[in-house]
């Protein structure tokens, strides 16, 4: 298995990124009581799926898997009694790509 951490800084942010092969630009913004979400785009800003929310320990792909992604998005917390706090993104919660 092949387990890539994604660089995630805590703050809105958006980038492109290769996983399993593919390049993707994605876009993570808070929006408050919705917590962290999560558009995954082409490279040229199309739409592949949007406003997946960041939900710990769950893959975020898996429901959208006949969009052909060769792997999973999965949001990974020290701490998963807590809530998701925005200051920690990418220090305690974490977001890995499993192939």
């Amino acid at each position: 298995m092949n387990i890539i951490e994604i660089p995630l800084q805590a703050e809105n942010q958006q980038f492109d990124i290769q996983l399993g092969g593919v390049s993707y630009r994605m876009r993570l913004q808070w929006r408050d009581c919705a917590g962290w979400v999560l558009d995954i785009m082409h490279p040229n800003s199309e739409p592949i799926v949007m406003g997946v929310s960041l939900v710990f320990g769950a893959d975020i792909l898996e429901q959208h898997s006949y969009l052909g992604f060769n792997g999973s998005l999965v949001f990974v917390c020290d701490n998963p009694q807590s809530e998701a706090i925005r200051d920690d993104l990418g220090k305690t919660n974490r977001l890995y790509f499993m192939q």
